[in-house]
C-alpha cells in the first residue's frame, strides 16, 4: 500500500480530482454530486476516521534474536513463561503480542510456548472487544 491515495495507481482517485491525463474510465459525475468541488473531494477522502480498513501501516519484522531482545524489555527470562498461572501468563502473552506486533508462529518459536496457546488469547481477547 502507499501513505498517499494519490500514489495508489489502481484508485480511481486521480480520475475524480482530474489529475490523470489518460482517459478516464469512471464516471464521476454522480460522486462529484455529494461534493461542493474537488476541494471538499479532497478533504474528504483525507479526513481520519477509527475504520479499519487497508490503511498503510508497515509492520516491523523480527530476525528472532531481534525478537528476543524486544521481550526481554518485558519478560527478563522466558522461562518465566512456564511459572505463571494461565491469567498472567495469558496476559503477559498478550502485551508482548501488542507491543512486538510479530506473528503467532513466531512467537510460538521464540517464546517456546505452543501456538495453538497464542491462538487461543487473541481468540479470547478478540470476543472481550466485540
Amino acid at each position: 500500500m502507499v501513505e498517499r491515495i494519490e500514489d495508489y495507481k489502481w484508485s480511481s482517485y486521480n480520475e475524480y480530482i482530474n489529475q490523470d491525463d489518460k482517459v478516464n474510465l469512471i464516471d464521476s459525475e454522480f460522486v462529484q454530486k455529494f461534493f461542493r468541488d474537488t476541494e471538499e473531494f479532497k478533504s474528504y477522502m483525507r479526513d481520519e476516521t477509527e475504520d479499519k480498513g487497508l490503511e498503510y501501516s508497515p509492520k516491523k519484522r523480527y530476525i528472532d534474536g531481534e525478537l528476543k531482545e524486544s521481550i526481554s524489555l518485558l519478560l527478563e527470562d522466558v522461562s518465566l513463561l512456564q511459572t505463571l498461572d494461565k491469567p498472567s501468563r495469558d496476559s503477559l502473552l498478550k502485551r508482548i503480542k501488542e507491543t512486538t506486533g510479530a506473528s503467532n508462529r513466531q512467537l510460538s518459536r521464540v517464546l517456546k510456548i505452543g501456538r495453538g496457546v497464542l491462538d487461543k488469547i487473541k481468540w479470547f481477547y478478540w470476543c472481550q472487544t466485540k
